[in-house]
């Protein structure tokens, strides 16, 4: 028996992971979905906190960006970053 049981298509293009430990309050993830949501990009890519992505940077949070035409990448971004950059793949 297989160990998946289905696969299915993802809602959105893309998904931009960001590092819950690193974001401490979860600011950065909070108005990533407001600009996502904000900006009608929301079948486009879907923000999404989670686990320690293993890369820990001091005065900063991890990010990891996904797209379903293009590898994924990890990017360290300062909290004074604009959030389209920080959504661009």
């Amino acid at each position: 028996m297989s160990a998946v049981r289905k696969v299915i298509k993802a809602p959105t293009r893309g998904v931009v992971f960001v590092c819950q430990k690193c974001d401490g309050g979860k600011d950065l993830r909070r108005a990533l979905k407001s600009a996502v949501k904000g900006s009608g990009r929301k079948r486009d890519v879907r923000v999404v906190g989670c686990g320690c992505l293993g890369v820990c940077p001091k005065h900063a949070v991890t990010v990891a960006r996904t797209a379903a035409d293009g590898p994924t990448t990890f990017a360290i971004v300062d909290r004074a970053t604009a959030l389209e950059d920080v959504l661009a793949p």
